[in-house]
């Protein structure tokens, strides 16, 4: 695991009897989360199962009664609160001979309550000279952007950087010249975007975080004109909108067309 060597060192400095009952990870998706349990499941030869689609209380009863010790990994990101609150039971009385492992992306997502039970593990942010090593050669030479615009290596290697040009080029369009369009093409937009698994068009994360790239350098370099700052605002609702709700995303996409459409007619 390139970059996270800090955290590897200190999980395999345990030996089984004091290795933490109750651990939370948290760092950006793709930062290793997953490579890492791998890696304490081999080091510490336990097998893993991921219950992240069944969580309820009979699991969790269940689980206390099983003899086999198991790594069991919840994704808090695909957890409600609700949820969250029933596996506190798993945090409060710990597994005796079984090993609980919270990952998630978003720590403002997490319950207080779980934070302060858990011992948790940061990733670190990786570098760009980090990052580079993951990049395919073919691409090296938009090395720049594509270590801007994805940070880390697993976001690296799920990409399809084929794209990344026609996407930053598009990005750049509606940034600069969204002013001048009308709204039934600028709504055409939407469908230039993955919703489902459309290798051709542009991942809807890596749209949302090149618009916050351009219309960052466009605000700084006109003055920090006000209309960009609103821009950088509609955009970052956009991307918490996603990130939870489980409305419509294309639907979201076009009311996000929309909004920043208008900036520039109010």
């Amino acid at each position: 695991m390139v970059g996270q060597e800090k955290i590897l060192k200190q999980l395999f400095s345990y030996n089984l009897d004091i290795l933490p009952r109750t651990l939370l990870l948290i760092g950006e998706s793709g930062c290793g989360k997953n490579t890492l349990i791998k890696e304490m499941s081999n080091h510490y030869n336990l097998n893993i199962v991921d219950i992240t689609d069944n969580i309820d209380n009979d699991l969790i009863n269940d689980i206390y009664l099983n003899s086999i010790p198991n790594i069991y990994v919840i994704n808090l990101d695909f957890i409600n609160e609700k949820q969250q609150n029933v596996i506190l039971k798993f945090i409060e009385e710990p597994l005796k001979n079984s090993f609980l492992m919270l990952k998630s992306s978003l720590e403002t997502h997490l319950l207080d309550t779980i934070k302060n039970r858990c011992q948790i593990f940061r990733f670190d942010n990786y570098s760009a000279q980090e990052l580079i090593q993951f990049i395919p050669e073919k691409h090296i030479q938009n090395q720049s952007l594509i270590t801007e615009i994805y940070r880390t290596p697993g976001k690296i290697l799920k990409a399809n950087l084929d794209l990344i040009i026609p996407l930053y080029e598009l990005c750049c369009k509606i940034v600069d010249r969204i002013s001048n369009a009308n709204l039934s093409n600028t709504l055409t937009i939407a469908d230039k975007l993955n919703y489902k698994d459309e290798y051709d068009k542009f991942d809807i994360n890596d749209f949302i975080t090149t618009m916050l790239l351009i219309i960052k350098d466009r605000y700084i370099n006109n003055n920090y004109n006000p209309v960009y700052y609103q821009m950088m605002l509609i955009t970052n609702d956009l991307n918490n909108k996603l990130r939870f709700d489980k409305l419509n995303r294309q639907n979201l996409i076009k009311i996000y067309l929309i909004d920043i459409w208008r900036l520039f007619r109010d």
